[in-house]
């Protein structure tokens, strides 16, 4: 019997692919799957190094210039050798503070016992603190007033009943509000906090805040102690790297009150060294304001401040993105043989390491390795001191 078609022709059944077709398909997938995956892989391993670089470019920009904004400042109101060498005794009380002040029902150390809570005030224009191999701190002060730059003087010693300050002129001074000036004589320096009796040039000690209840003093001065106002808001100000992070504290109130200010991410450390004219180098004499010596060495005395009149800081910064290791689990974004370094100078052509960072890629595991850094360095002529 003959089945009819209708007019179309007959086809032989399809039989599909084969399994050898088919692993050959499959195997021409995985290769384009691995060439693309490896494709992105390193594009975003490029994206991420280029992307973590620019970050640490801006964040040490940024720190930088947070910093030098600050230290070109400091100095301002305190610039006169009178307020410069406030010390104390620190054989008999390490912790003794070299302005001597009450805040808050508590006295500075001294008068008060050792084991003052009351953090420890130096009147500088910017003290470097080095505890290596952690980085270096600065606190910097500037008066917060704009109208005097120069000292006042007493005309008269304090005396009862209550030991207000007779001075030269109230001029510059605040005439409605409460400021805080420091008291200076020698190397003994007080903060307090006055209001001005215009007419009689008289800084009226105002009650509470940083002076001793009931008319008490701290010390009392004779004619002719140096006057300085500081203002109602001085800057008084401490830089310090936390947690990968440059963070700002103000020093007043000097107890309890709100914490640091995080400012910028990805800084790992910050070195300083104050510029001085010692007159030691070859042309130049004391006191001719070209600085010839840079050290971390903080002068205890008004001569030894008195030479100071620049700052060299540097900022390192670091990438935000973890480089990864090689197979065998060493980190080579960063070397102790391609650290970075800062301070090159004749003397030292190469420069001079960061401690923090030497200090984390010689320990082990050396995480510190698989980051990038950036160093952000300069030099910073402390103007109210040259203008002294």
């Amino acid at each position: 019997m003959t089945i009819p078609t209708y007019g179309f022709p007959m086809y032989a059944r399809q039989a599909g692919l084969s399994l050898v077709e088919l692993m050959v398909g499959m195997m021409v997938g995985l290769i384009g799957i691995i060439i693309i995956s490896h494709l992105y892989i390193t594009n975003e391993q490029y994206k991420r190094s280029t992307t973590g670089s620019g970050a640490a470019q801006v964040n040490g920009a940024i720190a930088l210039y947070s910093l030098e904004r600050d230290l070109r400042m400091a100095g301002y109101g305190i610039n006169n050798a009178s307020a410069l060498g406030c010390g104390c005794n620190t054989a008999l009380d390490p912790n003794c503070s070299p302005v001597q002040y009450f805040y808050n029902g508590t006295y500075s150390s001294p008068p008060a016992a050792p084991g003052s809570v009351l953090r420890t005030l130096q009147i500088a224009p910017v003290v470097i603190v080095k505890t290596p191999p952690q980085p270096d701190s600065l606190t910097l002060l500037y008066s917060g007033d704009d109208e005097r730059s120069t000292p006042s003087k007493l005309t008269q010693t304090m005396s009862p009943p209550n030991y207000d300050y007779n001075s030269d002129g109230t001029a510059g001074f605040d005439l409605n509000n409460a400021s805080l000036i420091v008291v200076t004589q020698g190397t003994t320096c007080v903060l307090a906090q006055t209001t001005v009796n215009a007419p009689n040039s008289l800084l009226v000690r105002a009650p509470g805040g940083y002076n001793p209840v009931q008319n008490g003093i701290l010390q009392i001065f004779s004619r002719d102690a140096a006057v300085i106002t500081l203002g109602q808001t001085p800057v008084w100000r401490t830089y310090t790297i936390a947690n990968n992070r440059l963070v700002s504290t103000d020093v007043l109130p000097p107890q309890g009150g709100a914490g640091g200010q995080a400012l910028v991410d990805d800084i790992v450390d910050l070195q300083a060294l104050y510029g001085k004219d010692t007159g030691a180098h070859a042309g130049h004499v004391p006191d001719d304001k070209l600085v010839d010596a840079y050290d971390g060495v903080t002068p205890t005395t008004a001569t030894g401040w008195q030479q100071v009149f620049a700052v060299r800081i540097a900022v390192l910064a670091r990438s935000q993105n973890y480089e990864q290791p090689t197979a065998a689990g060493v980190c080579t974004a960063t070397t102790a043989a391609n650290q970075p370094r800062w301070g090159k100078t004749a003397a030292v052509p190469a420069g001079t390491t960061f401690p923090a960072l030497s200090a984390a890629l010689a320990a082990p595991g050396n995480e510190a390795g698989c980051y990038k850094y950036r160093v952000f360095e300069t030099i910073v002529p402390l103007r109210n001191m040259i203008w002294r």
